[in-house]
């Protein structure tokens, strides 16, 4: 049964569209409007780009962030193959992150979260072949350049610097040279903005830039459906973690380092989530890519049949569970 999502075969990306639009029939038919959010001028300025090709098509909206949503697992499964994490080809990583996203509508809407995303995998993809290349000062600018660009939302995401030193760490001999390189990758993209800022004598929205957020947890009187989904997530990620080290993927020093890595990411995107406040819609989006790498291994094995399917069913489950209790 497993099969039928995460087999690798252009069917299947096929199937996993499909599954797309019916976990999210429900954002496409009822349609919201992102918002402005105050002090994120670059978010803002994608929101404005945007709203002059939809004028304000509400519909426009959710189905382009159903795109995006949809492209974004098929490159978080890409990291997968392109890495060689796991033994088996498959799409589980992919399918894991579509249903991930449908759990919340929140986590299906036009944010800042959303783009985010794409900053991060491509720095991490970047990051994970640092052991391999031949030009580490190309990589090692390219991912601080990458990480860096997150800053330009907001101040919130600077959580995520350290990902690379500790990448830096685990798949590189420590060099100076090295260290220098990432610290300019750093430092570009705030260098160009000063210096725009500058010369149309804007440099106080550095001021509102600079201003971070938490995130603050409603407390109401039921506690259970936010329980219930944390309770889901965490067993499909320990699910992940039992049968990586059930299938002896890790067998290799580099796919050791590398899963090491996806770890460091997943718990960087969670603190990352809780320093996003209340107004940025879906800031838990940006803890999903990792999650949905971690939780892959789950769903790709031909060794635990039974395990696999029990893992299918249990995250079909819980994810019309949640869309019942979030309609």
């Amino acid at each position: 049964m497993y099969q039928l999502f995460t087999q690798k075969t252009p069917y299947t990306v096929l199937v996993l569209f499909i599954f797309t639009l019916i976990v999210k029939i429900k954002v496409l038919f009822h349609p919201l409007l992102p918002v402005v959010v105050p002090g994120r001028y670059f978010y803002n300025s994608i929101f404005y780009t945007f709203d002059f090709l939809f004028h304000k098509n509400a519909f426009a909206y959710s189905f382009v962030t159903l795109i995006i949503l949809f492209t974004q697992a098929l490159y978080v499964n890409a990291i997968i193959e392109k890495h060689r994490l796991l033994v088996k080809h498959s799409y589980s990583a992919a399918f894991i992150y579509i249903l991930l996203s449908s759990i919340h509508p929140s986590l299906s809407t036009f944010s800042e979260p959303l783009f985010v995303n794409w900053v991060l995998l491509w720095s991490i993809d970047v990051m994970m072949g640092l052991h391999i290349t031949k030009n580490p000062h190309k990589l090692v600018y390219n991912a601080s350049l990458l990480i860096s660009l997150s800053l330009l939302f907001s101040l919130s995401y600077g959580i995520f610097l350290f990902l690379l030193l500790i990448c830096l760490i685990m798949f590189r001999p420590i060099r100076i040279d090295e260290w220098v390189v990432s610290l300019a990758g750093y430092l570009t993209p705030a260098y160009i903005v000063i210096m725009l800022l500058f010369l149309y004598n804007n440099l106080s929205l550095l001021s509102a830039w600079s201003k971070g957020g938490m995130y603050h947890l409603e407390i109401t009187k039921d506690m259970r459906p936010l329980i219930a989904t944390l309770a889901g997530c965490s067993l499909l990620v320990m699910g992940g973690v039992y049968m990586l080290l059930q299938s002896g993927q890790m067998i290799n020093i580099q796919i050791r380092r590398s899963w090491t890595a996806l770890f460091f990411y997943l718990f960087t995107a969670i603190g990352a989530a809780f320093l996003i406040p209340n107004a940025v819609i879906g800031g838990w989006l940006i803890a999903l890519p990792p999650l949905s790498l971690v939780a892959a291994p789950a769903l790709a094995t031909d060794k635990y049949k039974k395990f696999a399917n029990f893992t299918l069913i249990f995250s079909i489950l819980f994810l019309a569970f949640t869309l019942y209790i979030n309609k």
